[in-house]
């Protein structure tokens, strides 16, 4: 009972923290982070001339016709000489992409040929390039090649910054709330990974929560991937794209065992596992022709994690309406959490398909708005209602197993000892069979009436008392258990035959402490009886304890002839 509510108290604070650290330090970190960071957008500086098959297009602005694999982009940005930015570098991302930056014919920087070469993804890539002095008041050419259909319609984020701070590109042109909040999920979700996995051990059932926590964590690192916040602790080219893809992969077989630990019956577990096999297989299939054949534009990859979300996300709200009937507030934040979820990655889907086909002929209020992912808000609401239900269920089942415990407590415990009753005795005796190896004690303690009948039974209570926690502590660390076995008797059985002499020792010299202090006017004294039972023996632990109370009525009668006649009475 206390392991359990220290695990609940324990699981409060660090929830709590963690709602203190997303709604106080979040915002705060968001409106002072990069805002104060000297930097030049050039989005509106830019012109930019396609090549596809001999067809060659020009566009006065960063927004073009969504290119397909192979074509050629000649992106010329115009450094503006009256905003010169000393030591300064051209920051801008790229995604699956062969890329050189040219000035005056120089090449300044050079990525993704040897990838190419190897039929490789580049992934999501930053890239700074030195901006050379003379070149503010003239212009640097940005060429891609496209190695995907479909992957952007136009070339956005583009700043010149101080060399020395390019590193917080990623918080300059991307959500800094969406950046801090992801990397807040992330943290919360190590530090309640720790404590389910010690509870797991400890042997609470709280896989589930392992693979939530597992799950949200791995989601965030792939969501910050994919809004370029990993950047902000590498710009590694291989490293980065890779921990992005890797953390997709992992989502699927994650997410599919934290919805089959959610399942309760055999409905649940057939129609879930059969979409999450379904859907695993679709994945897994997409993501071997993206790596194996890359760039034949099969299925598109996004398309596929697209499906994916939306079909899980309306599997669990089918989850959550077949349980309608459950109406507790861990379902309720469920329901509603997930049918918002729902809401926005349908948005996601249109707003994704919008991205990749809005090129210069669309109005440019819908080329805006195409530019603004959801992907943040939905996963900040999916992982969000994740933790939240299921936070709040566990704490409902701790609180019930808490209060079922107090109950067990009350039915076991002896109310003027404190230490457990017969009722609990016989339960644990019960359990024991003819294989296993223990020693009942039996105890009977001296002189009960003769402490009611001239002292009063308050005095009587406290004799009782004394015995019981000299008994309590003889026992503290030795394998077994004890309790009152009625009026003033008490049993402990002892798992282990070597605790004998022990328990004994300690129980004796506590009843001499008891004598020497004088805390009764009259001698604490019990009779003890002694019975083992070794594997293979036939008799019942019945019939053990009746072995070692008849052994403690012969050491009792041993004593009483040693007390003044007053005492025997």
């Amino acid at each position: 009972m206390q392991n359990s509510a220290f695990n609940v108290k324990r699981l409060l604070a660090i929830i709590f923290a963690f709602f203190a650290l997303f709604i106080v330090i979040v915002p705060l970190l968001s409106l002072l982070g990069a805002a104060t960071h000297k930097y030049v957008s050039l989005d509106d500086n830019i012109t930019v001339t396609t090549s596809y098959n001999g067809e060659v297009k020009t566009y006065d602005s960063n927004i073009f016709d969504s290119p397909k694999a192979g074509t050629v982009l000649d992106c010329r940005i115009k450094l503006p000489r009256t905003k010169w930015i000393p030591y300064s570098v051209l920051c801008f991302y790229n995604y699956n992409s062969v890329v050189n930056v040219y000035y005056n014919g120089q090449n300044l920087y050079s990525h993704g040929s040897e990838e190419k070469a190897d039929k490789r993804y580049t992934g999501h890539t930053m890239i700074r390039v030195s901006i050379p002095e003379e070149a503010w008041g003239n212009s640097i050419l940005v060429r891609f090649e496209q190695l995907e259909n479909n992957t952007v319609a136009s070339f956005r984020d583009v700043v010149a910054m101080e060399a020395g701070e390019s590193w917080l590109y990623p918080l300059v042109v991307s959500s800094r709330f969406g950046i801090i909040s992801m990397a807040s999920f992330f943290i919360a979700s190590l530090v309640l990974l720790i404590v389910f996995t010690v509870m797991l051990i400890s042997g609470t059932n709280v896989l589930q929560g392992v693979l939530m926590c597992l799950f949200c964590a791995d989601f965030s690192i792939w969501n910050m991937g994919y809004n370029h916040a990993l950047f902000l602790f590498s710009d590694d080219t291989r490293v980065v794209p890779y921990l992005e893809y890797i953390a997709l992969y992992l989502v699927v077989p994650l997410f599919s065992g934290y919805l089959l630990c959610e399942c309760k019956d055999k409905v649940d577990k057939r129609v879930i596992g059969t979409v999450l096999v379904a859907n695993t297989a679709l994945f897994a299939t997409v993501a071997s022709l993206e790596h194996l054949i890359p760039w034949k534009g099969y299925v598109s990859f996004v398309n596929v994690q697209n499906i994916f979300m939306v079909v899980s996300l309306f599997v669990l709200l089918w989850y959550a309406i077949r349980h309608r009937h459950d109406t507790s507030v861990s379902n309720s934040i469920f329901r509603i959490g997930i049918s918002v979820s729902i809401a926005l990655s349908l948005l996601e889907v249109v707003r994704r398909a919008l991205s990749s086909y809005a090129g210069s002929g669309f109005p440019e209020w819908i080329i805006n708005l195409s530019a603004h992912s959801l992907s943040s808000l939905i996963i900040f609401s999916l992982e969000l209602t994740i933790f939240a239900s299921y936070i709040v269920r566990i704490m409902r089942e701790y609180r019930l197993q808490l209060e079922k415990n107090q109950l067990e407590q009350l039915a076991y415990t002896d109310m003027l000892t404190g230490i457990p009753n017969r009722a609990f005795v016989d339960d644990k005796l019960s359990k024991l069979e003819a294989k296993d190896n223990y020693v009942i004690i039996f105890l009977d303690v001296n002189h009960l009436k003769y402490a009611n009948d001239n002292f009063g039974h308050e005095k009587g209570d406290i004799l009782l008392k004394s015995v019981a926690d000299a008994i309590k502590l003889s026992c503290t660390g030795r394998k077994g258990y004890f309790g009152r076995y009625g009026g003033d008797e008490f049993v402990i059985c002892l798992l282990r035959k070597s605790d004998i002499r022990i328990v004994l020792k300690r129980f004796n010299d506590t009843i001499d402490d008891y004598n020497r202090e004088k805390i009764l006017p009259f001698k604490v004294e019990a009779a003890t009886g002694i019975s083992t039972h070794t594997a293979g023996d036939p008799r019942t632990a019945d019939e053990v304890i009746h072995e070692a109370d008849t052994n403690m009525y012969k050491e009792k009668q041993e004593q009483e002839k040693d007390d003044p006649e007053e005492m025997r009475r």
